[in-house]
């Protein structure tokens, strides 16, 4: 009975051990990861977003089309480019980077916000990151992210051509550094910007007989550094744009499309023909009743930027040329044109 008893007694101490050094070696683990290497320890932070458009698009169609006849215009371009110049991300594409160089990628996580703004909770070491985001980027098919491992390469890409459509969705974007702490409840605030822009031509027609205009725009950029929030100018195509049907002796065609350059300082040594009366340019072509084309260069020298539209008036001339509204932009005309040089428009 008494080695019945010690049996029972023995096997209880051993047991209450394993349980104590057990319960020993979970407390220092636990313990080690609050207290000693937090960043070996995910942590759970909020992260909202929240899209924001600073737009002149009904300040610039109100101010610049004001007779009867633009007005109306204005109202069906107001339509046309309601859905670019919009506070809505279908997507967002997250990239969390370290702080410090070489700022490698930590994390990635995409999502649908199908709305202006969204929150989530992100599970990541505690550590400090850069943090890097792009909201309809995916659904763009002329421009693509470049790559994201790394912070400098996390870069909006024009589609390579001579002639590339205009773009089809308002693209933003956003960066932020984060200090992401092991030991507090965090919520981080990200704002994202609008990085592309429209231009529209619309020209009076004044009772020319011509058969067909064609609208490009030049000298925009062709890509976006998203890390430094700078603007890639390489090559020089020209954009496509679309006709608008006004129905009328107003004849309008509008391009979206990433913006100029601020000042040809912004765009050297590129080789681009950007000079200080010429930051971007228009082309248009004019088919005459004889089959012959008309171009008119309009080169205008203030700068079309993010999340803006610019309008550009002109009448057409009995050859075919266009003479601008504004003073201060200049024109150029070749009769006759034929088609070739350094880019070849689809006409």
């Amino acid at each position: 009975m008494r080695m019945g008893c010690s049996l029972q007694t023995n096997t209880y101490h051993f047991m209450h051990r394993i349980s104590a050094y057990l319960l020993a070696a979970l407390c220092l683990t636990f313990a080690s990861c609050i207290n000693e290497d937090l960043s070996d320890c995910g942590v759970n932070y909020g992260l909202e977003y929240q899209v924001m458009l600073t737009t002149n698009v009904q300040t610039e169609i109100t101010t610049e089309l004001t007779s009867e006849a633009e007005v109306e215009v204005g109202e069906k371009l107001l339509q046309a480019l309601s859905g670019f110049f919009a506070k809505y991300a279908n997507d967002v594409d997250l990239n969390f980077y370290t702080l410090d160089p070489p700022q490698e990628l930590r994390h990635n996580e995409y999502h649908y916000i199908g709305g202006s703004s969204a929150s989530y909770t992100i599970y990541l070491p505690a550590e400090d990151y850069r943090h890097l985001s792009v909201a309809n980027v995916s659904g763009e098919a002329t421009v693509n992210m470049q790559a994201n491992s790394h912070a400098s390469l996390f870069n909006m890409v024009q589609e390579a051509g001579d002639t590339v459509p205009s773009h089809s969705y308002g693209l933003f974007s956003a960066r932020r550094n984060m200090q992401v702490l092991g030991d507090k409840d965090q919520v981080f605030h990200v704002s994202l910007y609008m990085q592309n822009c429209a231009a529209a031509l619309v020209v009076d027609q004044k009772g020319v007989a011509h058969q067909d205009m064609q609208v490009f725009l030049q000298d925009l950029a062709t890509g976006f550094t998203v890390n430094d929030s700078t603007y890639i100018y390489k090559d020089s195509p020209v954009v496509r744009t679309h006709r608008l049907e006004t129905g009328g002796q107003l004849l309008c065609n509008y391009g979206m499309s990433f913006p100029s350059p601020a000042s040809p300082a912004e765009v050297e040594p590129s080789g681009r023909d950007v000079t200080e009366t010429t930051l971007w340019r228009i082309k248009a072509y004019v088919t005459m009743p004889d089959g012959s084309i008309t171009e008119t260069t309009l080169s205008i020298p203030t700068p079309l930027k993010a999340g803006q539209l610019r309008i550009i008036k002109a009448y057409m001339l009995p050859n075919g040329g266009l003479t601008p509204v504004d003073a201060e932009v200049g024109a150029s005309v070749e009769l006759d044109w034929k088609q070739g040089g350094t880019y070849e428009p689809e006409l």
